[in-house]
């Protein structure tokens, strides 16, 4: 089972990362933010934890930034009715230490807010992993400073203005490119898509 990689970053795709590792290309499974943070990169030196899951017909890396994260993508795959796609959308939202707030405060809304996950999902995490969490390595239990969810978050809003933008007819690689320029910043949602619009209507 491959728990670690290292090595030089060849591309990223629409949905994973492809990392040379002497030799031999891995594809790493990734949410939107990572794959827009790592777009700058490519050609550079990286490191990512992985979690290896074998099907019957398939075997499929995810990675990670950190330990705690992949310890917690574990975690939520624990949880029934939460499959790999779902657990990657909460990480790639969430940091750490809100994940673990927002389940030991039972707070099912900012589960609801994250595709593919319902009130019924929702209150199930918080069901099964309340307690389960708070012995993981690095994390904080105080009340995270940056607010949780998609509606005020910079990561959220970037990954839903560049699902808009792939859903108008613009492809990944535009999308990313307008879009990069934006990470970090705290511009709403509907502004970002205004901006990243106007430039790319310049380069038709």
């Amino acid at each position: 089972m491959i728990g670690w990689i290292k090595g030089r970053l060849v591309e990223v795709l629409a949905s994973e990362a492809l990392i040379d590792v002497g030799g031999v290309g891995y594809a790493l499974l990734m949410g939107p933010a990572q794959l827009l943070e790592l777009k700058s990169r490519r050609g550079e030196e990286v490191e990512r934890y992985v979690v290896t899951l074998m099907r019957e017909d398939s075997l499929r890396l995810f990675g990670f930034p950190t330990a705690l994260q992949r310890e917690l993508f574990d975690k939520l795959l624990g949880v029934s009715g939460v499959g790999p796609k779902a657990a990657m959308a909460i990480l790639d939202l969430f940091e750490p230490d809100q994940l673990v707030f927002t389940v030991e405060n039972q707070d099912e809304r900012p589960f609801t807010q994250v595709p593919g996950i319902g009130k019924k999902t929702a209150q199930r995490i918080l069901l099964d992993l309340k307690g389960k969490l708070k012995d993981l390595g690095g994390l904080s239990l105080s009340a995270p400073t940056r607010t949780i969810g998609i509606d005020n978050g910079a990561v959220g809003h970037l990954s839903d203005a560049r699902s808009a933008l792939i859903n108008l007819g613009f492809a990944d690689k535009e999308a990313d490119r307008v879009l990069k320029k934006f990470i970090g910043s705290e511009v709403p949602l509907d502004e970002l898509i205004r901006l990243a619009l106007a430039e790319l209507k310049q380069k038709v």
